[in-house]
C-alpha cells in the first residue's frame, strides 16, 4: 500500500489481464475506499465501497471519469506490458541506447516518442546495464519545459511467465516531488482465453 503526497492511499492492487487486452479486471483501495473496476470490449463496470450509482464528484475524486471508464485498462495495460509495447504502432525509437544515470545508477536509457494520435509524449525507458531490466522510466509532455514525471520500479511479481514490476513510485520531473506508489498485491494472468484458465501470483 503506498501513500501519496498529502498521506492519502493511493493504490493496492488485485489485478487480471487477458492476452487481447480486451478483458480487465482490478480491484483495491484508493484514496480509503474500496474499488472493483472491470472491462470487456468497450463496456465497463466499477464499484465504490460496494455502491455502482456514483456521483460526478465522486468519479472525479476516484478519477474514474476519464475515457469513459477505459482508461485504467489502457493505462495498466500499457505499463503491464513494457518492455514489450515498445514495439506497438506509432512508437518512434532512437535509433541508439544512450548511457544515463537514473536514481543514483547507471542505465541505459531508450528514447521513445509516439506519435500524436498515440499521445505525443516523449518517453525514456532506463535499463540495469547488467541484467537488460527496466528499472523505470520518464515522461513529458513537452520536454523542452521539463514537464511530466517519473516513474520508479521495484520488486517483481510473476505469474504465467508474465513478469511484472511490484511497487511503482511516481516523481514529478521539474520538482521530484512523490507523487504516489501502486503495489500490485495479485497478479492473474489468462493462460488461454477460450478456455479461461490463468495463472495467478501473490
Amino acid at each position: 500500500m503506498g501513500t501519496g503526497a498529502e498521506g492519502e492511499e493511493r493504490v493496492a492492487l488485485d489485478m487480471s489481464l487477458d492476452p487481447d487486452g480486451s478483458t480487465f479486471s482490478m480491484s483495491g483501495r484508493y484514496r480509503g475506499a474500496a474499488i472493483e473496476y472491470a472491462t470487456a470490449g468497450d463496456r465497463f463496470t466499477v464499484t465504490v465501497d460496494g455502491a455502482s450509482d456514483l456521483s460526478e464528484e465522486m468519479r472525479q475524486r476516484m478519477r474514474l471519469d476519464r475515457e469513459d471508464g477505459l482508461f485504467w485498462r489502457s493505462y495498466f495495460g500499457f505499463l503491464a506490458g513494457l518492455p514489450m509495447k515498445l514495439s506497438d504502432s506509432g512508437t518512434r525509437l532512437d535509433p541508439e541506447p544512450t548511457d544515463a544515470e537514473f536514481q543514483g545508477a547507471p542505465v541505459r536509457a531508450i528514447r521513445v516518442t509516439y506519435d500524436p494520435e498515440v499521445g505525443g509524449e516523449t518517453w525514456y525507458f532506463y535499463f540495469d546495464p547488467r541484467t537488460a531490466r527496466l528499472v523505470g522510466c520518464r515522461f513529458h509532455y513537452d520536454e523542452s519545459l521539463n514537464d511530466g514525471e517519473y516513474i520508479v520500479f521495484d520488486d517483481l511479481i510473476e505469474a504465467g511467465g508474465l513478469r511484472l514490476p511490484k511497487e511503482r513510485r511516481w516523481y514529478t520531473n521539474a520538482e521530484g516531488d512523490f507523487l504516489g506508489a501502486d503495489e500490485i498485491s495479485r497478479l492473474d494472468v489468462f493462460d488461454d482465453a477460450s478456455e479461461g484458465t490463468r495463472s495467478g501470483s501473490r
